[in-house]
This record gives C-alpha cells, structure tokens and sequence, in this order.
C-alpha cells in the first residue's frame, strides 16, 4: 500500500522528513512547496508517530490499483 502523507505546516513537514529518514523509510514522492510525502508501507507505530507529528496520512489507491494489473 502507498500513502499520501501531508504536513499541516511547514514545521511538522521538517519534522517528519526527518522522521522517516531517521527510520530508513524510503520516501516515494516529495514537495516541500505542497507539503506533501508519498511513501510505502508503514508499521502501525511509524503511522501514530507521523500523525501525532502533525500530518495527515490517506491510502494512495491510484497506486494500489496499479500494482494488482
């Protein structure tokens, strides 16, 4: 599953990129302009870490759909 990960702020998007880098969590797709991450999976505890972070994480069902054709 591939997610779309956008920060509220500019802030909680540093914080964030950080955070994913330091887990080794490659990140897919990066606008710092939109604010916006596009990642792979995540276990749940990197998901609640994001979110309480300050970013809102929804599935990416475009990609989805394309990796099952």
């Amino acid at each position: 599953m591939r997610y779309k990960v956008k920060a509220l702020n500019p802030a909680a998007y540093q914080d964030v990129v950080k955070f994913l880098r330091g887990r080794g969590i490659p990140v897919l797709l990066e606008s710092e302009k939109r604010r916006f991450l596009a990642v792979g999976d995540l276990p749940d505890a990197d998901f609640r870490e994001i979110t309480a972070k300050g970013a809102e994480i929804t599935p990416d069902f475009q990609y989805d759909l394309e990796a099952k054709i």
